[in-house]
């Protein structure tokens, strides 16, 4: 039987760990383990990636998570960052 757990809770312990574990204060990280934990205590949740353009025309990546519509573990603003699709939802 699972405990029921409140999604803040999950992203705190995971923005703690990553403060406090070497190479865990990464955004992929950090979107993975909090996309893990939510589907262990049963809560829907996606881990988006998103990239960027600067002026010197460099890309860069951004990953999160999003769970019921809105972005619940981000270490930077998401709206920086342009969505990849969710290839799950695309595939038939």
């Amino acid at each position: 039987m699972t405990k029921e757990m409140e999604p803040a809770k999950i992203c705190w312990a995971v923005q703690a760990a990553g403060r406090r574990i070497p190479g865990a204060n990464n955004c992929l990280v950090q979107a993975f383990s909090g996309e893990i934990l939510f589907g262990r205590y049963g809560i829907p949740a996606e881990l988006r990636i998103g990239v960027s353009k600067d002026n010197a025309n460099l890309l860069s990546a951004h990953a999160w998570l999003e769970s019921g519509g809105k972005v619940v573990l981000d270490t930077l603003r998401k709206n920086q960052y342009v969505p990849l699709p969710n290839l799950q939802k695309e595939l038939p």
